[in-house]
């Protein structure tokens, strides 16, 4: 006999600009997955809200090719390949930077 649970995810997000002029923060959810992003705009740092924001969008991406599919066992796995590729996106758009 199988035995399933059903479940809901609920998601918020707020953030607070501090004081700054600009919140720099990004946050993405969706329902149909269950993912909740979030990542800090550092304040201090030139493009840093350009940074959160690709951040959150590569790993949502990420998250739909490669983890959606993944089954219980390969999750670590998945995430991993996620986090390297959101990191890899941010390194590559570093380098390419203009740096006036």
């Amino acid at each position: 006999m199988e035995t399933r649970s059903h479940f809901r995810v609920r998601c918020g997000g707020r953030s607070d600009v501090g004081g700054r002029k600009v919140n720099d923060d990004a946050f993405s959810h969706s329902e149909r997955s269950g993912l909740c992003v979030v990542a800090d705009g550092i304040g201090s740092h030139h493009g840093e809200g350009v940074a959160s924001h690709l951040a959150v969008t590569t790993f949502v991406e990420s998250f739909a090719r490669v983890a959606a599919d993944a089954d219980r066992y390969r999750v670590a796995a998945a995430f991993k390949q996620i986090f390297a590729e959101v990191n890899h996106t941010l390194h590559q758009r570093f380098l390419a930077r203009d740096p006036t």
